[in-house]
């Protein structure tokens, strides 16, 4: 339980799978990261793997109410690839 506080999830999801990979002891990876492009902060990344720059999100309707916050998920996930990650 310590971990998962230590994480910092949002979601239910989040919590699950954070737990399972650290029952499965892969390493490598931090939750709710800062991701930067040449602009500057792009954003917080559910789970970024580091060391290969694959960046993993956890997409809910409680964050996507509306048109205008959907767009903004493109525009940053457009961000986050042209910044190098995956």
């Amino acid at each position: 339980m310590l971990a998962d506080l230590a994480a910092s999830p949002y979601s239910e999801g989040e919590v699950k799978v954070h737990r399972l990979l650290r029952q499965a002891r892969i390493d490598g990876w931090v939750a709710n990261a800062p991701v930067y492009d040449s602009n500057g902060l792009i954003g917080l990344v559910d789970l970024l793997f580091e060391g290969s720059r694959v960046v993993v999100e956890f997409d809910g309707r409680a964050f996507h109410t509306d048109d205008v916050a959907f767009q903004r998920d493109r525009t940053r996930q457009n961000r986050l690839i042209n910044s190098g990650c995956r």
